[in-house]
């Protein structure tokens, strides 16, 4: 495979913005630019820029892409007049509080996406350099609509009451079996740890729970999400589809 013509980048995020006749477009990861100039959708000879150069730069004259060049690939033409520099907002930087772990800084883009994807929890709290305080993520104007859109009734957005319990765990996504260990648990799902995840958030997979005799809780299988990963991939947090009424009210009794 000819890395230049599907070359790989270690960076590609999306931070590179098109000239577009007297404006711009934008932002492009380099994998998109790439993309355009193979179907002749961009050329060489157009500009780019991106805020930590500051400047518009010809994408054949950018480091990014300058090796990536062919012959043919070096189309003749005349450039297209780079436009004014973008007057980039700064990218607020925000902290995550969840599960007593503080993670970041991320931008707002970041945590939007997590929180589509389920890795970030409606009962996070965030902080940026605005605030004073810690302040719940749903009440958060940059973060309310994605909780409002993926919650349908009060029920689904209430926060269970967790309780430790170490427990043993064996973890099947139908292919492979895994040994874990069980932080916590509520009604809704449980926190485990374990070396080796077995999926990604939003994946469905099956867990065979076994208490120890002293918390009274009996042995119970439950399916259901892998709704976020825990730090350092060491782990991650697994919401409840499928168990049985018995397993809840015994998980039930043991939180209370």
């Amino acid at each position: 495979m000819d890395a230049k013509t599907n070359p790989t980048f270690a960076d590609d995020r999306a931070q590179f913005y098109l000239a577009q006749g007297g404006g711009y477009k934008g932002p492009f990861r380099p994998s998109e630019l790439m993309t355009r100039i193979r179907s002749g959708q961009l050329s060489w000879t157009d500009h780019c820029f991106r805020e930590q150069d500051g400047v518009w730069i010809k994408i054949s004259d950018h480091p990014v892409f300058k090796h990536l060049q062919s012959g043919a690939g070096t189309q003749s033409g005349t450039a297209v007049p780079p436009p004014f520099r973008p007057k980039l907002a700064p990218s607020l930087k925000w902290y995550v509080f969840s599960n007593e772990v503080q993670t970041g800084p991320f931008d707002t883009g970041l945590i939007l996406k997590g929180c589509a994807e389920g890795s970030v929890l409606p009962d996070a709290f965030v902080w940026n350099e605005n605030y004073t305080e810690w302040k719940p993520i749903q009440e958060v104007d940059e973060f309310r609509a994605c909780f409002q859109q993926k919650s349908s009734s009060n029920a689904e957005r209430r926060v269970s009451k967790r309780r430790p319990l170490i427990a043993q765990v064996y973890v099947t996504n139908l292919k492979e079996v895994v040994s874990a260990i069980c932080q916590d648990v509520s009604t809704g799902g449980m926190q485990v740890i374990t070396e080796a995840v077995p999926g990604r958030p939003g994946e469905i997979i099956r867990l065979n729970v076994l208490p120890p005799a002293d918390s009274g809780l009996p042995p119970f299988v439950a399916e259901g999400e892998i709704v976020r990963l825990l730090d350092q991939n060491k782990g991650f947090s697994f919401k409840f589809t499928r168990i049985s009424p018995e397993a809840v009210d015994a998980i039930e009794e043991y939180v209370s």
